[in-house]
């Protein structure tokens, strides 16, 4: 579950898109609650999109891509250090999804480039 529900949002509001699951504790035992989008909510066609990559990379060949719109919240942002094409998720929490723009600046404030 996402560790930000453990966070205080004031501390962390500006570095996470999207929180999926909550954890609420208090009474007997703990409660979850889980943000589900809703379904087909969003354009078919799109300015500025991005390759996607859903699979891995295997010798420079791709095993499973597609485009995405960089404003919404789709993916994991992957970092790569100066000269490497070897990605490295950099994310608050495990399964966090983000846009391309929190991608970027997540992988700068950390001293990488988007890969």
């Amino acid at each position: 579950y996402d560790t930000p529900a453990l966070w205080s949002l004031a501390e962390h509001s500006n570095s996470i898109n999207e929180v999926r699951t909550v954890k609420v504790t208090g009474g007997s035992a703990p409660v979850f609650y889980e943000y589900i989008r809703p379904p087909c909510v969003h354009r078919n066609f799109f300015d500025g999109a991005k390759k996607v990559i859903s699979g891995g990379i295997s010798g420079g060949v791709v095993s499973d891509s597609l485009c995405a719109d960089p404003n919404v919240i789709h993916a994991a942002g992957s970092c790569c250090a100066a000269g490497s094409t070897i990605g490295n998720h950099v994310c608050n929490y495990a399964g966090e999804r983000m846009t391309f723009a929190s991608a970027v600046e997540k992988c700068m404030i950390n001293g990488y480039t988007q890969c």
